[in-house]
């Protein structure tokens, strides 16, 4: 297979469809979180589209959300190959993709350190913020002294805070009022 030289073009929208047999599904949250990326920061990565026929290779989701926002042109990458390099490239892009892992303690302190609304624009809403941080909170050493339990549920709150000073005071005041506490630190 040759390396393709890569520019991008402008393409309208009408000219383009989706590939039929695009292994990758995209369920609601992830067109949601498509949409508010590109709502925040605009087309910032063009389609792959194999040349010729208009047939999206990477970038399906993409194409679904521009179009049904009223995207007229989009742009694009084009490749002059043939349909069996087309096939292979689309579940590339799509593995490749899967295949990487977050960092938790890396995403978690990146996705804290933005505004809610960039958090949203990331692709993550509160409650997937919230996922990661559980998945940090050490377990050991818990006991069910150290939580709320309400029926089934059982509570716990993680604050952030902008220095150790800070989580001193809180912590303080915190199991003055009868709370108990366990610091954290990421």
């Amino acid at each position: 297979m040759s390396k393709p030289t890569l520019t991008i073009v402008r393409k309208k929208i009408s000219d383009l469809h989706a590939d039929p047999a695009n292994a990758n599904r995209h369920p609601e949250n992830n067109l949601r979180a498509i949409a508010d990326s590109l709502h925040a920061f605009g087309q910032v990565e063009p389609l792959v589209v194999q040349k010729g026929t208009g047939k999206v290779i990477g970038g399906n989701g993409r194409l679904e959300v521009l179009r049904n926002s009223g995207a007229q042109e989009v742009d694009v990458v084009e490749l002059d190959i043939d349909g069996t390099q087309a096939t292979a490239l689309a579940i590339a892009l799509n593995r490749t993709a899967k295949t990487s892992e977050f960092d938790d303690e890396t995403l978690a302190s990146l996705l804290q350190s933005l505004p809610q609304e960039c958090q949203i624009a990331a692709g993550f809403d509160q409650n997937e913020l919230q996922e990661v941080l559980d998945r940090l909170t050490p377990k050991e050493g818990l006991t069910e002294d150290d939580s709320v339990a309400v029926g089934d549920l059982t509570y716990r709150v993680i604050v952030s805070v902008s220095g150790e000073e800070q989580q001193a005071e809180l912590i303080e005041q915190l199991e003055s009022e009868g709370y108990k506490c366990q610091p954290l630190m990421s």
